[in-house]
């Protein structure tokens, strides 16, 4: 058994950034903004889709107030939403340059 033992040589294994930052600071600025990025496409969908359904809410309301209510109420939490998500990168980035 012990002949095998001059044959094991060390080795070195590196493993190179996947994105490429030199610092946990920038890896988490950069994670942060792909996510963000994906969010804002994802809710630019929910968003259409949300209007679209409004607009079929008061549409079909045929007169019933009821109906009107509920399609002004998802007008309006949408494009809340929306806003909310479309402002998140500089709520963000206001928060790291207080914290800073």
């Amino acid at each position: 058994m012990s002949h095998f033992l001059p044959y094991v040589q060390a080795i070195t294994v590196t493993i190179e950034n996947p994105l490429g930052a030199t610092s946990s600071t920038s890896t988490f600025a950069r994670v942060y903004s792909q996510i963000l990025h994906f969010l804002f496409g994802f809710s630019i969908a929910v968003y259409i889709l949300a209007l679209l359904m409004g607009t079929y809410f008061l549409m079909t309301a045929g007169g019933d107030p009821k109906k009107v209510s509920i399609a002004k109420k998802i007008f309006i939490f949408s494009t809340i939403g929306f806003i909310i998500v479309a402002l998140s990168p500089g709520i963000f980035n206001f928060f790291i340059t207080i914290f800073r």
